[in-house]
């Protein structure tokens, strides 16, 4: 199976809460801001908790742009409380819908003032878990996929990324920042689900 026909165009930044699409090249697809210079959109506010992950604690997973008809999610994130501030997250993420294939990814983020942050690193990116049609991939294309996916997300590794989230009515956005910068692109819904719900990231069904 050729690489081209499985990984997509479009650079699927793995973090720890789940996929934002960047610009080919891992570039942002609109110019960064300083969040001083960003407002939220008159019906949304910020969702301020003591904290944000306080759902996960209760056994509830992230769900990152999910589709509610098909239950699926782009990417699905589980936390677990390592005390204080930080928390142990795995992250399953779509990397192309042909197949599907998917990286499961592990580390470590931390709750700052009402922030989820966290750091992609090429080591996290290499010793994650690639999977086609729910079966490890140790061949070959699997090398290919993760030089690929390096090379594409080259200008986001080892940058601090904080995701905010703003609640419109009953919908949840999840915003992010690059090294303080908002990024536009970096924008999407997600809603907490419970792991019976039956929702699995693209159209993946095994392991």
């Amino acid at each position: 199976m050729q690489l081209q026909s499985l990984f997509i165009p479009l650079a699927a930044v793995a973090t720890f809460a789940g996929v934002y699409v960047l610009a080919p090249g891992g570039q942002p697809a609109a110019p960064a801001v300083s969040v001083a210079q960003t407002t939220a959109h008159p019906a949304a506010a910020a969702v301020k908790p003591g904290n944000p992950l306080a759902p996960a604690e209760k056994g509830l997973v992230e769900c990152s742009r999910p589709d509610d008809a098909r239950k699926t999610c782009q990417a699905l994130a589980t936390y677990s409380a390592l005390g204080g501030s930080r928390y142990a997250v795995t992250a399953v993420m779509l990397v192309s819908e042909t197949g599907p294939v998917t990286l499961e990814t592990n580390n470590v983020v931390e709750v700052k003032s009402g922030l989820v942050c966290g750091r992609m690193t090429r080591r996290h990116l290499a010793a994650g878990r690639l999977r086609l049609a729910g079966r490890t991939l140790q061949n070959d294309l699997a090398v290919r996929i993760r030089v690929a996916m390096q090379r594409s997300l080259a200008g986001v590794m080892d940058k601090e990324i904080c995701s905010s989230y703003l609640a419109t009515g009953t919908e949840l956005t999840e915003v992010g920042t690059i090294n303080g910068l908002h990024l536009p692109s970096l924008r999407q819904r997600v809603k907490w689900i419970r792991l019976d719900d039956g929702y699995t990231v693209g159209t993946e069904r095994g392991s």
